[in-house]
């Protein structure tokens, strides 16, 4: 099949300037099918997460104002944000996933196309994004150091599930033996990802201070704009370099990476 002009190769070598670069250049050709499927999906739950969120913070700040030393706080609030912040998180990274899949394999990004590969892999997507949510969480509760360790591999974890079908231990396995050989290129990348984001929800939020300081519902569709956009630029970028240090470390190429 002729590939069109606009076409990125997902799973090439990259170097550390490329990952950023052609991230741009995905999203100037496929922004609007990536977002219009998370907004799609993702928005109704992380719109209800901010929804359940006001119910729960703003009794909290009305007893500091009012002085109190000590509240309680709700275990079904607790549970509720937990069940809807999982969810999200869930659906962001099937559907994202699935879109990337559908783009590279078949350069079909339609509606029907990714939403079909995305139903025929729920199951892993959940899965997946259970174990690697759990594993950083009981990671940074036990001890900061474990989390810290466990903070870059798990960038991989649910891809590395979705390409290679592999248990937990081969997995795992598999991208520490990744990250082992290019760990310079691998920090560096996430680290620089992250800063990023944080420098643009930093922008952001001075942008909209004014809407986003109230718990409205105009504010809520703000931050579910913000949080959608925010995670959707990251996802690309985890991608190209998963491929990268994969082939690297796995396929022998001599590219260097920085």
């Amino acid at each position: 099949m002729e590939q069109p002009s606009n076409y990125i190769d997902i799973s090439k070598v990259r170097t550390f300037d490329e990952i950023f670069k052609d991230t741009q250049l995905f999203f100037t050709y496929n922004w609007k099918p990536f977002f219009f499927l998370l907004f799609l999906y993702v928005g109704p739950f992380l719109f209800y997460f901010q929804y359940e969120f006001s119910n729960f913070i703003v009794p909290i700040l009305e007893h500091i104002q009012n002085g109190a030393l000590t509240f309680e706080i709700a275990p079904k609030f607790v549970i509720t944000l937990s069940i809807l912040g999982f969810i999200s998180f869930s659906l962001f990274q099937g559907i994202s996933y699935s879109f990337i899949t559908q783009y590279q394999t078949n350069k079909d990004t339609s509606y029907s196309a990714v939403m079909a590969h995305f139903n025929q892999h729920l199951v892993l997507y959940i899965s997946a994004t259970l174990v690697s949510a759990s594993l950083l969480l009981f990671g940074f509760m036990l001890y900061v150091i474990p989390g810290v360790i466990l903070f870059f591999p798990l960038h991989f974890y649910v891809y590395d599930r979705l390409i290679h079908k592999g248990t937990f231990v081969e997995t795992i396995s598999r991208i520490f033996a990744m990250i082992k050989q290019n760990v310079k290129i691998t920090v560096g990348t996430i680290i620089s990802i992250h800063v990023l984001l944080l420098i643009v929800q930093f922008i952001l939020s001075l942008l909209f201070s004014s809407v986003t300081a109230e718990f409205s519902i105009a504010s809520m569709f703000i931050n579910v704009i913000l949080s959608i956009a925010t995670m959707g630029i990251s996802v690309i970028p985890i991608v190209f370099l998963y491929h990268t240090i994969y082939k690297k470390t796995y396929e022998n190429t001599s590219n260097t990476m920085l």
